[in-house]
């Protein structure tokens, strides 16, 4: 069954014989043009659904190409394909309101997915409301399991592991079994280290504890073996009687055993200098063992609230950003709005979207908040380079001072900059500008955020020809209502 009509236009019969066998084959109706003009010609009574045509070959004459078609179908998708010699016509074709480019050479699946979004649009259009409710469910939801857990469990940070919940652990273990000491290391994979983390008992020598090499010493050996260990007497034990730790201990009786996070040993439990003057038991290894799931839960709880929280952090700002899109989407002034949202979120004191012209002769400003930006900057390979990367303020001060000539008002004190695609088209780049917190932005997040401004600024530009073709259709009725009104009077006249 077919799922859409799409007219196909290429100078070169290859890539229209390409299109037209892929397309067919995924059940779409074709028809191949051989010239654009074939697009409106009078003989041509059939309304397509999609337009895919590579238009390079028109030059600058590229400017009537697109008036014409927006007269001639209004609200038509058009996919422009770009040969990877010419990318620079991307953000032109963008500022003319196509809805995506694809490259030359044709990837099947990357020119299937593009066609199956362009059919696919308004009901995308229609959906969106039940989306923005969907991500309120799921962020009441998440709030919801934080403050459940939160009553439960306190969150404890994975590098320092010494919260109230793992030092009441610590304190009964010292009561079960009498001792003087009872001590959680930390493994450090990075520098290759154990410290102590938390104690309890008598632990002022191990709070002073040196922080020592995995693999080293018996805390060292469990981490390295993964296993939970029980020593009567180490004078008598094969595995540490050459050991030159084994003075770390007053008793000659001990437990240890691993905390282990995803396959991870990440800490160890250890118990030793039990007071009375006799040997752990092998029921008290059991007692221990259970003490040692407890360690466990309350590591995996403290991570998962973790997840949960900067999650939650996450959602926030997606519904934030989905409820702007919604709300503006009908509006003239979504990339601004944009700019204004990702400013507040962030914590900045402005931001600006910067795309590189057809040209390479500038850098223009699209849509920005906050800051006197400039409208345009000449262009610059060495810093284009440098903005199209992550960057804070440990930038050199060559460059610092470039970014500061793209605002005028403000001193810099910090900004990121993030690069700009729609797939592998590079756009321009997204510039934030003096951030509370410049270095604790998640990568992911900015990743997203910059997806959504690449729509955005696409978005803005078809609407803005929407409206201008809108404008023309109101004019050429009101042309056509006097027009009719005049030939009424004529005709009533007898004339």
């Amino acid at each position: 069954m077919a799922q859409g009509l799409v007219f196909v236009y290429d100078r070169e019969i290859f890539y229209r014989s390409l299109i037209e066998d892929i397309l067919k084959a995924e059940g779409y109706n074709v028809i191949v043009l051989k010239s654009l003009n074939d697009l409106v010609s009078p003989t041509n009574n059939v309304l397509p659904d999609l337009l895919i045509a590579d238009i390079a070959e028109l030059g600058e004459r590229d400017v009537d190409f697109f008036n014409m078609l927006k007269k001639a179908f209004p609200t038509l998708p058009f996919i422009a394909m770009v040969s990877s010699e010419r990318k620079e016509l991307v953000p032109r074709y963008i500022r003319f309101g196509v809805f995506d480019c694809i490259e030359k050479p044709i990837i099947k699946e990357e020119l299937i997915l593009s066609v199956q979004k362009a059919i696919d649009f308004s009901i995308y259009k229609l959906e969106e409301k039940e989306r923005l409710s969907k991500i309120k469910k799921l962020v009441k939801g998440t709030e919801e399991l934080l403050s459940a857990t939160r009553k439960f469990m306190l969150p404890i940070p994975l590098k320092y592991p010494g919260s109230m919940l793992v030092q009441s652990i610590l304190n009964s273990i010292v009561i079960a079994f009498d001792a003087e000491k009872v001590s959680l290391s930390w493994l450090d994979r990075e520098k290759n280290k154990y410290t102590v983390v938390a104690c309890a008992g008598y632990c002022m020598d191990v709070k002073l504890f040196k922080p020592r090499a995995i693999g080293e010493g018996i805390i060292g050996y469990v981490a390295e073996k993964k296993e939970a260990i029980f020593v009567s007497n180490i004078l008598k034990d094969e595995r540490f009687r050459a050991s030159p730790f084994k003075d770390q201990y007053k008793s000659l009786s001990f437990m240890c055993a691993p905390i282990i996070l995803n396959d991870e040993v990440v800490a160890v439990l250890s118990v030793s200098d039990r007071k009375v003057p006799r040997p752990y038991t092998e029921e008290d290894f059991v007692l221990f063992k259970s003490f040692v799931t407890q360690i466990t839960f309350a590591l995996e709880s403290s991570s998962i609230i973790t997840q949960l929280e900067n999650s939650f952090k996450r959602l926030n700002i997606y519904k934030e950003l989905s409820s702007l899109i919604i709300e503006i989407v009908d509006s003239g002034d979504i990339l601004n709005r944009m700019m204004a949202s990702v400013t507040n979120i962030l914590n900045a004191s402005g931001s600006a979207l910067y795309v590189i012209d057809e040209n390479k002769e500038y850098f223009l400003c699209e849509g920005s908040y906050g800051l006197n930006f400039k409208s345009k900057f000449v262009y610059n390979e060495l810093l284009n380079k440098f903005l199209e990367s992550s960057q804070n303020n440990k930038s050199s001060k060559a460059l610092f001072n470039a970014v500061s000539k793209f605002f005028e008002g403000d001193v810099l004190h910090n900004y990121v900059s993030y690069p700009i695609y729609m797939k592998n088209f590079p756009l321009g780049f997204l510039l934030i500008i003096n951030l509370l917190e410049p270095v604790n932005l998640d990568n992911d997040i900015m990743q997203d955020i910059c997806r959504l401004v690449s729509v955005a600024f696409k978005n803005n530009w078809l609407y803005k020809n929407l409206c201008i073709t809108a404008d023309e259709l109101v004019k050429v009725n009101k042309e056509l209502e006097e027009a009719n009104l005049n030939l009424l009077k004529q005709l009533a006249k007898g004339e």
